[in-house]
């Protein structure tokens, strides 16, 4: 195993085959929809299971930002990431 490849975090298939399932569907029916259907769905388990007010709960699961494009690439095509994160350094 080469040194680069001993950084890589690899991912399961049925993982990689979901996060191609996120896109084939956030391409069908739109991402900011998707978005906000998970970030509900989040919420809620955040409320049934933690015992959250649904004030508390959408606040925990807003503003995040998503993972660098270049990670996104590589689980989505390749089944790994980066750990040591340099590979997403200084994207543009």
């Amino acid at each position: 195993m080469g040194r680069e490849e001993e950084n890589h975090m690899r991912i399961s298939p049925k993982e990689q085959q979901a996060i191609r399932t996120i896109v084939e569907l956030g391409n069908q029916f739109g991402f900011g929809n998707l978005m906000a259907h998970l970030q509900s769905a989040w919420a809620k388990t955040l409320m049934d299971r933690d015992g959250f007010d649904e004030t508390t709960a959408q606040e925990a699961t807003n503003n995040r930002k998503g993972y660098p494009v270049k990670m996104h690439h590589d689980l989505m095509y390749d089944g790994y990431w980066d750990e040591t994160g340099e590979r997403y350094k200084g994207q543009k």
